[in-house]
């Protein structure tokens, strides 16, 4: 059965409430056939789309994941709340485009060396309640092809890329191809631009409440490539570019915008406009 999936374009899994597992290998057939470590790969498939599953785990499991994820232990949160939803058992490597839509115990998307989505153009992460972070700044170097990333409804997510433990520094990689990202309904998102964002020309944000700032001086000549922004009903935002300006440092900032919008920033500075005017460069 597992074999025959790899022959799959498209899966589209909707409103299954007592779903576990997209795909699961029991304990009979890994132990006569050995292939508890072997790999599933879906070569062919283009489309991944999962939502409304509230009790999804994983997309792919065996037998022993599958009962580890149901103990529990004295102040221990249950297993399939520290593993990843998409782990090594299973390769996508052609895979285009992925929507994760309300997966209730979604909590961390991937492990910290899946390569196995190399080619995915679009990703789209929309009421998962329980992500902290979207990617591990690590993992980014795994998504070298994504062009469109849009994230909302994620009530506890506080950064998109987390920072990796300052003493196992690594190289900081960017996304080479991003171009569009879309960020809205985000009750604790503290930081919207990374500098792995760079390459991207089209920015939305919309009704995340607790930005202050959405690019910050330490951001500074990260955001040259940004062609349109549009920055609404963010209730907390003070300043759209905080940038470095003194006597000794009072040059422009050159960018390719052609297009901004601002609307309904109650708490935006009057020299965040200024800003806008003055020091910020538009190639039209």
């Amino acid at each position: 059965m597992v074999k025959g999936l790899s022959h799959l374009s498209k899966i589209e899994v909707c409103e299954c409430n007592s779903m576990k597992e997209i795909v699961f290998r029991d304990n009979d057939s890994s132990a006569n056939n050995d292939i508890t470590d072997e790999k599933i790969e879906f070569l062919q498939l283009r489309s991944l789309t999962l939502e409304h599953l509230k009790t999804l785990d994983n997309f792919a499991s065996d037998y022993l994941t599958h009962h580890r994820s149901k103990e529990k232990y004295h102040d221990v949160e249950p297993y399939a709340s520290t593993t990843p939803f998409f782990n090594a058992q299973v390769s996508f490597p052609n895979l285009d485009t992925l929507k994760l839509s309300s997966l209730l115990n979604l909590n961390k998307v991937w492990d910290e060396n899946h390569q196995s989505m190399c080619n995915l153009t679009s990703l789209i992460v929309d009421n998962c309640v329980g992500l902290k972070y979207l990617f591990s700044s690590t993992l980014v170097e795994s998504f070298m092809n994504l062009k469109h990333l849009e994230i909302s409804n994620c009530p506890i997510m506080e950064d998109i890329i987390t920072k990796e433990d300052r003493n196992n520094a690594v190289k900081e990689v960017h996304f080479l191809k991003l171009e569009k990202m879309i960020l809205k309904d985000m009750d604790s998102l503290k930081t919207i631009w990374h500098r792995q964002f760079e390459t991207s020309k089209m920015l939305e944000v919309n009704n995340c409440k607790k930005i202050v700032v959405v690019f910050p001086s330490s951001m500074q000549n990260t955001y040259n490539e940004l062609e349109k922004l549009e920055v609404r009903n963010c209730a907390l935002v003070e300043e759209i570019f905080e940038l470095n300006l003194n006597e000794n440092n009072s040059e422009e900032v050159m960018t390719q915008l052609k297009e901004v919008t601002l609307d309904e920033l109650m708490k935006l500075k009057n020299n965040g406009v200024e800003i806008l005017k003055e020091f910020l460069v538009f190639k039209i």
